[in-house]
């Protein structure tokens, strides 16, 4: 066997966990959790019929904010769509991992998803590590929720493949609920 047919021979086993499917995304119970979130942040939720990746857009208002929140693609391929939703006062963040960004960090994003999904498939995790793109207007601190809390309530629902209501309420920062 030449050395040229064995290289092919490993590179098709080793890409051969990104074509296998590494269990399906739970966009309810994702979705839910968002707006548990935001509820307990102090926002009105509504789902919009606008869609995006697969869950409606979720818009959240309160005194002096509005927020859509939807899900971007861990590959970045609508980042773009998110930014279009915004006007030219409005702020886009996302959120990775519980971390505001001010734009998607396309690098880490990409990364963390195929890791997680060779874990999947070797079944040796079951967290997903989501990316959301959030618009905002101006009147909003959205940086300052704590939106650790939610990645972790998003990874404890992908573990036990269970809804829940309760948030962790340790956040890496304080929040001023007035200012939102």
């Amino acid at each position: 066997m030449t050395a040229f047919r064995l290289f092919i021979i490993v590179s098709l086993l080793v890409t051969l966990f990104f074509k296998l499917p590494a269990g399906r995304d739970d966009f309810p119970e994702f979705k839910h959790q968002i707006s548990d979130f935001l509820r307990d942040q102090r926002f009105q939720v509504t789902e919009l019929e606008e869609v995006m990746n697969g869950m409606p857009v979720l818009h959240a208002s309160s005194k002096m904010c509005n927020v859509r929140v939807m899900k971007a693609s861990s590959q970045g391929w609508n980042r773009d769509m998110v930014m279009n939703r915004a006007s030219a006062k409005d702020r886009v963040v996302f959120v990775f991992r519980g971390v505001v960004y001010r734009e998607q960090p396309v690098w880490l994003t990409v990364v963390g998803d195929l890791w997680g999904k060779f874990l999947r498939s070797l079944g040796l995790s079951h967290n997903r590590s989501h990316v959301l793109g959030v618009v905002a207007t101006p009147g909003c601190n959205i940086e300052q929720l704590p939106w650790y809390d939610l990645e972790r309530a998003l990874t404890s629902m992908s573990a036990t493949g269970k809804h829940s209501n309760r948030f962790f309420l340790a956040t890496p920062m304080s929040v001023d609920r007035n200012q939102i």
